[in-house]
C-alpha cells in the first residue's frame, strides 16, 4: 500500500507499507496480550506454534537462542508452570514491534516464590503477523515482600 503527499501538483513525499502494518490492526493488543498469557500459564505449544522456523531470541544479559527448535527446547522446562501471579503495566504496538512490560510471580522447585520484572520486545513476521521473528527479553529477579521488609 502507497500514501503519497502532494504539494501542488508535484508529488513531496511517498510511503509505501510492506506486508502487516500493526497500526491498523484493532486486534493486535489482543494477539500480544494472548502471547504473554501463554507465558505466563506455559503454553510451550502455543508460543512454539507462533515463532519463526529462523527466530531470534535474545535473553538480554544471558543467552541469544536461534531457531524455533532451539527455543522450543529452552521453553520446555516452563510447560504447565504457571505464575502466582502475572500483571501486565504496559503494551505498545506499532509497525511489526511490541513491547510488553510487567511484573509475574513465579512458582519455585522448593515451593519458594520469586518475583520478577520483564520487558520483552517482540519482532512480527512481516508477512504473517501471528508469527514472531525476534524477541529480546530483558528479565530481572527483584527482592521477596520478605526480603525487601527486611531493607
Amino acid at each position: 500500500m502507497e500514501h503519497f503527499r502532494f504539494e501542488g501538483s508535484r508529488i513531496e513525499e511517498i510511503v509505501v507499507y510492506f506486508g502487516f502494518d500493526f497500526r491498523v490492526d484493532p486486534f493486535a493488543d489482543v494477539k500480544v496480550k494472548r502471547l504473554s498469557k501463554a507465558f505466563a500459564t506455559g503454553e510451550v505449544d502455543y508460543i512454539a506454534g507462533n515463532i519463526a522456523k529462523d527466530v531470534q531470541w535474545h535473553f538480554v544479559g544471558e543467552a541469544e537462542l536461534q531457531g524455533r527448535e532451539a527455543v522450543t527446547n529452552m521453553l520446555e522446562p516452563m510447560r504447565g508452570v504457571v505464575a502466582e501471579e502475572y500483571r501486565t503495566k504496559n503494551i505498545i504496538t506499532a509497525g511489526n514491534k511490541a513491547v510488553v512490560e510487567g511484573t509475574m510471580i513465579m512458582p519455585e522447585e522448593n515451593g519458594q516464590e520469586k518475583l520478577y520484572s520483564f520487558c520483552d520486545i517482540y519482532t512480527f513476521d512481516h508477512t504473517d503477523s501471528n508469527i514472531i521473528k525476534e524477541l529480546s527479553a530483558y528479565l530481572i529477579e527483584l527482592p521477596s515482600k520478605e526480603e525487601a521488609n527486611k531493607q
